[in-house]
């Protein structure tokens, strides 16, 4: 099953405050993201699993990414993902037109 994208606020023309994914393979993967405004990617506001432990951000191909919050390193995966894209990704968007189509 393709994931799913439901829109907190019901209107996918305004900028979404929250955004419920549902259908990864990978189930850890699923549930609300948090529009973060303090933690700017690239222009866009990224987006925080409730649970905390990945983040979705626009990479440099105008795709969006589910990213570990913390690299296998330690470092903070926002920042690296403002300096460049993050090689330990979990998910992307196979195409920037659909939220259906990740690659995991």
């Amino acid at each position: 099953q393709a994931p799913s994208l439901f829109f907190a606020n019901g209107d996918a023309d305004q900028e979404e405050v929250a955004l419920d994914i549902r259908g990864f393979s990978n189930r850890s993967l699923d549930g609300l993201y948090i529009r973060r405004d303090d933690q700017i990617v690239r222009g866009s506001s990224s987006y925080w699993h409730t649970e905390g432990a990945v983040f979705m951000f626009l990479r440099s191909n105008n795709c969006w990414a589910v990213a570990p919050c913390e690299g296998e390193n330690g470092e903070r995966n926002v920042d690296v993902a403002r300096q460049g894209d993050v090689n330990d990704g979990v998910a992307c968007q196979k195409v920037p037109s659909s939220m259906s189509e990740w690659i995991e």
